[in-house]
């Protein structure tokens, strides 16, 4: 929410999104390089929002 501007929902959606991409099952982490490759942004940027 924080990174992306986007509301709870919105970014549960993405999160959900970038799962399925990556082919990961729901109970399955999403990592911080996964998420920063998938969108765009460096993990450093990413790390600073965390």
């Amino acid at each position: 929410m924080r990174i992306t501007g986007r509301s709870e929902r919105s970014s549960r959606l993405l999160f959900k999104k970038i799962k399925i991409h990556l082919d990961k099952k729901d109970h399955q982490v999403l990592t911080i390089k996964e998420f920063s490759e998938y969108a765009g942004i460096e993990e450093d940027m990413v790390n600073k929002y965390i």
